[in-house]
């Protein structure tokens, strides 16, 4: 009976240790992107308007135009950026975003922010599921020459938000550009 019951639970340990146990898994899901933002200094732009010419993997996609400071009525904390070409607002978004100062409290077991605006303080975000290489923003003022152009190559990793052994898995890219 010892026996019975001493190969029973090495049959039981071998199961677990061998993974036949079922992880749970969550249903977030993900989508392959990359994004990039684009930063005055000290996010605080020259009034006027701008033209931001954006170009991924060497080939001219689309250039958008906002006006600094943005209409206080239509902003909030976010706006999409006028494009042309107009592209797929699922696989191509840009947005000037409004710059947040945030806190955060707690009792050690438990913690939460409070975000607010920051009055005058803005930046560019864009977001695309094309996946490319690189990245070339240029910057002008309305219909002046460029005054800021780079190039950047975007940094992926891998993210899985339901865990390492659970779908899906996604690839995610990241660029920051600051203009002087």
């Amino acid at each position: 009976m010892v026996r019975m019951f001493l190969a029973a639970a090495a049959v039981a340990a071998s199961m677990l240790v061998s993974g036949c146990v079922e992880e749970s898994c969550t249903e977030i899901g993900c989508q392959d992107q990359a994004s990039f933002t684009v930063h005055a200094a000290n996010d605080t732009w020259e009034e006027g308007p701008y033209a931001l010419g954006i170009s991924f993997d060497g080939v001219a996609t689309t250039s958008c135009s906002f006006t600094m400071p943005p209409d206080p009525a239509t902003v909030g904390w976010s706006a999409p950026l006028d494009c042309s070409p107009a592209l797929d607002a699922v696989a191509f978004q840009a947005r000037l975003e409004q710059v947040m100062a945030c806190t955060t409290s707690g009792n050690g077991s438990q913690s939460s922010a409070t975000c607010t605006p920051v009055a005058g303080r803005y930046y560019v975000a864009v977001m695309t599921t094309t996946m490319p290489v690189s990245v070339r923003v240029t910057l002008a003022r309305a219909a002046e020459d460029p005054y800021f152009s780079e190039t950047k190559s975007f940094v992926y990793s891998v993210a899985q938000p339901n865990g390492p052994s659970c779908e899906p898995t996604c690839r995610q890219g990241s660029a920051e550009f600051r203009v002087p």
